[in-house]
């Protein structure tokens, strides 16, 4: 019902203002999803065959995670040009650039493996400049779930939306972890596994065009949606509302821990895991099983929460029961032959640690409403993006080489051609384990916040006059 209008009555002190919500949000989210299934799974598709794209490109190992590092790394210095593109533009103008540029990053390095470069070097740097591109195409495609929401979703669908939305970025990645190694089960199909990737975003490229056609419906779906953008400051003024907030300062690093974590467990697994002796496709069953309990962990807790509305408590049990879950899969990291845990511990904590994602989002604007939706998105993913880089970066670093005892049963350098050598991450584990530790002890203590977004949509106007109804049309 795209004609819809709002409908005010006046009853003498008293106004009845009813909410329409259209349609088309239902093909935006659609086409939110696949752009995010794209970029995310472009991100990490050559994670769970690092050693083959390695030997296919005539690299190290180390290299090859360049492909997941400038996903981490180009977010971080160019968010606020994202962040100011929707303030100004808004949310249409933002998700058109980033899909275009999804699209050309796929589409290069489809061209760069397709035989029309016949120098391999040549291959990986315009590999790793397409991988850069569709980097930036990032920035404002993963930023955007929450102003899809916001200006799209009644009161009660936001959450639910949030966390559909949010669940597809790790699909993604776990799509590409599992169907990296089925595809490429020797060097010379790793041109195939870009062919994929580059009909998919053109796919995506073209569900953008047909579907966003505007930034905001006709008329919004709620009181926040509403008020939130007449009542804005300054850009400026908006940045230093939010990063001038403890309770943001405080989600910001809770929510940044656990997302860096995230990064470079997806990063590493499969090195990490190899050397133990598990094979590339249960690595990548791995971490595709983080994100498939993300996503019913993320619709339980989200359905939890809608019920409660007792959001910093369960966040805080979330993140609570996350870390603990994860330093039993760290533990069972470290173990040859253990499948069944591995796959249990993984469960419990892709749930906990994935589910609770979303409504650390929704959390994030709630602290900082009216602040535009994407500054406090793209902070905590930013945070996140930062936390993974060094994580990543310092495990590579500090690797070990392998116990004797292990040489015998590392699959690493099976199949393999050039001089790879199979690393030991135990010592980073053990890292990693105080780190989440020490983060969820300081986030439970400390953690308080109020509702700054709830408190306004239950204001029954701006001056407490308005009585609200909502509908969908």
């Amino acid at each position: 019902m795209e004609d819809a209008e709002v409908v005010l009555e006046e009853n003498d002190q008293a106004e009845t203002v009813t909410y329409t919500a259209y349609k088309r949000r239902w093909a935006i989210l659609v086409t939110v999803m696949l752009l995010n299934f794209s970029n995310a799974g472009m991100c990490f598709n050559l994670a769970s065959v690092a050693y083959k794209a390695a030997d296919y490109f005539e690299v190290t190992q180390y290299d090859i995670t360049w492909f997941s590092q400038v996903y981490l790394i180009l977010p971080v210095a160019l968010s606020f040009v994202s962040t100011y593109i929707f303030n100004k533009f808004d949310m249409k103008v933002g998700i058109h650039i980033g899909s275009a540029f999804n699209c050309v990053g796929a589409l290069t390095r489809a061209v760069a493996t397709s035989g029309l470069i016949p120098d391999l070097r040549t291959q990986y740097v315009v590999s790793l400049i397409g991988q850069a591109a569709g980097a930036t195409g990032q920035l404002f495609i993963a930023f955007i779930i929450t102003k899809v929401t916001q200006n799209w979703f009644p009161d009660d669908e936001r959450m639910i939306a949030t966390s559909i939305m949010a669940f597809f970025p790790p699909l993604g990645i776990s799509a590409a972890q599992v169907m990296a190694p089925i595809v490429v089960t020797k060097k010379q199909q790793i041109p195939t596994l870009n062919y994929i990737y580059g009909g998919l975003a053109l796919l995506a490229e073209l569900a953008t065009l047909v579907c966003v056609t505007r930034s905001r419906p006709s008329t919004p779906p709620s009181r926040s949606a509403e008020h939130g953008t007449t009542v804005r400051a300054p850009y400026l003024q908006q940045l230093k509302e939010t990063f001038t907030s403890p309770s943001f300062f405080g989600l910001l690093l809770m929510t940044g821990v656990l997302t860096g974590f995230f990064l470079c467990l997806t990063t590493l697994s499969q090195q990490m895991l190899c050397s133990k002796g598990y094979s590339d496709l249960f690595s990548g069953v791995v971490v595709a099983i983080f994100s498939t309990a993300g996503f019913v962990g993320s619709i339980a807790i989200a359905v939890v929460e809608s019920r409660t509305k007792a959001l910093t408590n369960i966040i805080k049990l979330a993140n609570g029961f996350g870390v603990v879950f994860a330093i039993m899969m760290m533990e069972v990291y470290l173990v040859p032959g253990q499948y069944a845990l591995l796959i249990i511990s993984s469960i419990l904590f892709g749930f906990f640690v994935c589910g609770v994602y979303p409504i650390s989002l929704e959390m994030g604007v709630e602290i900082t409403y009216p602040v535009e939706e994407t500054i406090s998105t793209t902070s905590i993913f930013v945070g996140g993006q930062i936390l993974g880089v060094l994580m990543t970066y310092t495990a590579n670093i500090l690797s070990s080489d392998l116990p004797p005892e292990l040489e015998d049963v590392e699959v690493c350098t099976k199949d393999i051609t050039s001089d790879l050598q199979a690393r030991d991450y135990s010592g980073v584990l053990m890292g990693l384990m105080v780190v989440l530790t020490f983060s969820v002890i300081l986030f439970t203590v400390f953690f308080r916040t109020p509702y700054k977004r709830r408190e306004a949509e239950q204001t029954t106007d701006m001056n407490a006059t308005d009585k609200t109804a909502s509908t969908c049309g």
